[in-house]
């Protein structure tokens, strides 16, 4: 089950499958058989999208996003979109 933490928030559920529209995280949830519940984040960061998209979907579908510390965790490892960022910069190749 994924969680998403922002805020006072927690969000948590069967995820379905999520993407990135412009500067927002779409994350559907998978309610019953046919009814999907999208929520929105806006101004997600680009590296914890990268860092999600590195994980890959088995390892995402049972991890945390944390908005408030800027983390992506999952119960091997935990990744800050902060580190994600610098290896940008250095043109360093991303591994989780």
């Amino acid at each position: 089950m994924i969680t998403v933490l922002a805020g006072p928030n927690s969000f948590s559920g069967v995820i379905k499958n999520f993407e990135k529209e412009g500067d927002t995280l779409l994350l559907n949830f998978l309610v019953t058989s046919k009814t999907i519940v999208e929520v929105r984040f806006p101004k997600f960061p680009d590296a914890m999208y990268i860092a999600l998209t590195k994980l890959g979907p088995e390892k995402v579908k049972n991890c945390t996003i944390d908005l408030n510390k800027g983390i992506v965790k999952t119960s091997e490892t935990t990744v800050s979109a902060e580190s994600v960022s610098e290896d940008l910069k250095s043109k360093k190749k991303i591994t989780l």
